[in-house]
Formats: C-alpha cells, structure tokens, sequence
C-alpha cells in the first residue's frame, strides 16, 4: 500500500488532475480519519471531471464520517455542517435513508426534537420501506445515544414492521447494513439484538 501510495503521489506531480490517483490518495485519507485532507483531494478530482459519481459518492461518505465523529465528540453544530454538504451532495435516484437517519439521531440527542422531526421527514418522503428506515433509525439512535423515550418509540414501530414482514429488498438491505457495521466494527449497544431479530426473519422466508 505504501508503494502504491508513493505512486500516486509522483503521478500527481506529472498529472496534478490525475483522476484516479485524486480518488485514491483521498480514500486513504478518509480511511485513516484524516477527513479534511480527504476532501481536498476529492474536491480536486471533482473540478478535474465535475460529473463523476464515484467523486460525488467519495465526498459525501467523507462528510458523513466526519458528521459522525464530530457528533461523538459532542459537537452538534459542526455535525450539522458535515451533514447539510453531505446532503447536497445527495443524488436523487439513490436512497439518502442512512443519511438522515444518522442526521435525525444527532438532533435527538442535542435536543433538537422539532429538527429530528423535520429530517426524518425527509427520509420517509423519499418511498423507502419503512421496516428498512426504522431498521437503520434504531441503529443510529442507539450510536448516537438518543433518548431512551426517542429509541424505545421507534423500536416498537420497528418492531410492529417485523411482524408485517419485511420486504426481500428491504431484507437485504438491512443484511448489508449489518455487514457494513460489523466489518467497521461500529459499536452499537443493542445490535445483536437487531442481527437476531435479522436472523430470525430471515430463517422464516420461504426458500428459492
């Protein structure tokens, strides 16, 4: 990885609109939590090909992870800057549930009830499955450290969508939030709880 590092780097004294050594010096960047030198790199892939995605998608994962280790830290208001780029950054045809389901648990916990209200609006306006959104909510609630009256209002609208069953694709999406987790190791009180509850659906589907 150094090497290729290296690489990179001396590619971008040749080329300094490289593209893919832009994307991948950032990458590592926000793989080290080193956000904002990050972001420069991106921003410079993203004036070099303004319409590229994969640059669009780079930058609002780094502004997510900032917005999460800056609500941690305790530090709403900054956490709020991160998420309203991160949300402009949104492209209309892909879900931004995660988003504001992370967005709308910051202000929980820093008492903003009206604005937590207000986001997660957003997030059951964009038509995803509401087992998928609560499934995330909880999850987000219980990292951010929401109230306790907030999370246990939401596990049991969750709870009400097991019960329903939930939809193939929202199955697999909840599978792969789970996995996303578990490879970042993102610590979460209650998700065991949630994996067998996953787990537990997923042995009641009818086979192929």
């Amino acid at each position: 990885m150094r090497q290729a590092e290296e690489q990179a780097v001396e590619i971008l004294k040749r080329w300094p609109a490289h593209v893919e050594s832009l994307l991948f010096l950032g990458s590592l960047c926000l793989d080290r939590d080193a956000f904002q030198k990050a972001l420069r790199y991106f921003e410079r892939a993203r004036r070099a090909e303004p319409f590229n995605d994969k640059t669009r998608g780079k930058m609002q994962l780094c502004y997510l992870s900032s917005a999460l280790r800056r609500s941690a830290a305790g530090n709403p208001d900054l956490a709020r800057k991160d998420y309203e780029q991160a949300e402009a950054l949104r492209d209309p045809r892909e879900s931004s549930a995660r988003l504001y389901c992370a967005w709308a648990a910051m202000e929980w916990r820093a008492g903003q009830a009206d604005r937590a209200e207000a986001i997660l609006g957003r997030a059951t306006a964009g038509g995803d499955d509401l087992a998928c959104l609560y499934f995330m909510l909880v999850i987000e609630l219980e990292h951010a450290g929401a109230p306790a009256k907030v999370l246990q209002r939401f596990e049991k609208l969750l709870d009400a969508e097991w019960r329903k069953g939930p939809t193939p694709s929202a199955t697999a999406t909840m599978v792969s939030l789970m996995l996303e987790l578990d490879t970042a190791k993102a610590a979460c009180a209650g998700r065991e709880a949630h994996r067998r509850s996953l787990i537990a659906h997923l042995s009641h589907l009818p086979p192929k």
